[in-house]
């Protein structure tokens, strides 16, 4: 069965007789227990925007797209937060969806779906925080943004940006393969003299073998390969120890996911 109604606060008795397929963008999910119910293969929560009048409705309509890159699998739900279009919806009910969504979608080993709604999940913590509404001013929303400063330097923003909340191990090793690059050479450029123009280590594969050793110690913080413990050594350590510290937990939860079945 293909649905088109507004299934809120709704119980479905026979879940496994109810299907959902199509674009659900519009549809909203508060309060209703969606971790059992089917989705066909055409589902998708993309935002179905308008046919432009002129250039500045495309203008417009570009700037949207653009603010809602990579939020494909945004629900109605957080969209109603997000424009304040309700102001009794409560921040875990939201959550509670998606929660809901992951859990409906691992059961079925989709887990690249299930992901998606984990990262939505996390953005939602990220953005937004409960407000303690005032009882002078009924009227305010029970959720509210976080200022930009807060969601922008957050340790939440920063494993979103390395990571992805950990659904994404490409992203750690964009820092991280550069990252050893840029030492290694570093590390074999140190003993380069400006003043005579010569490498006083050497030029040959002894001295590279010396950076390179040096840089994959800083990787592995555990495992000493060489005996340099100067500023820069540490400094790299510690800049690399929490993408090697997310490349880990990705690859974990790919591998786990791969493997329970």
């Amino acid at each position: 069965m293909a649905c088109s109604c507004n299934p809120r606060k709704i119980k479905f008795t026979n879940s496994g007789d109810i299907l959902f397929d199509g674009n659900l963008s519009k549809l909203s999910f508060l309060e209703t227990d969606i971790s059992k119910i089917n989705f066909g293969d055409n589902i998708g929560w993309e935002r179905v925007y308008r046919k432009p009048m002129d250039w500045w409705d495309k203008f417009i309509i570009f700037c949207e797209k653009l603010k809602e890159h990579n939020n494909k699998f945004k629900v109605q739900d957080e969209r109603i937060i997000e424009n304040k279009l309700e102001q009794n919806v409560r921040l875990e009910t939201v959550m509670n969806i998606y929660r809901n969504l992951q859990e409906n979608f691992d059961k079925k080993l989709n887990y690249d779906f299930a992901g998606e709604f984990f990262v939505r999940e996390m953005e939602l913590k990220r953005k937004f925080k409960k407000n303690t509404r005032n009882m002078s001013k009924p009227n305010e929303p029970l959720i509210t943004h976080k200022n930009i400063l807060a969601q922008i330097f957050s340790v939440l923003s920063f494993y979103y940006v390395i990571a992805k909340y950990g659904e994404s191990y490409y992203r750690p090793l964009k820092f991280v393969i550069p990252g050893l690059i840029f030492s290694t050479f570093y590390f074999w450029s140190s003993g380069f003299n400006v003043i005579n123009l010569v490498f006083q280590s050497g030029f040959g594969s002894e001295a590279m073998n010396n950076a390179i050793i040096r840089s994959i110690s800083a990787f592995f913080p555990f495992y000493v390969f060489s005996s340099h413990n100067a500023l820069s050594d540490l400094l790299l350590r510690i800049a690399l120890l929490p993408l090697l510290g997310a490349l880990f937990i990705s690859l974990r939860r790919k591998l786990e996911r791969k493997y329970r079945h």
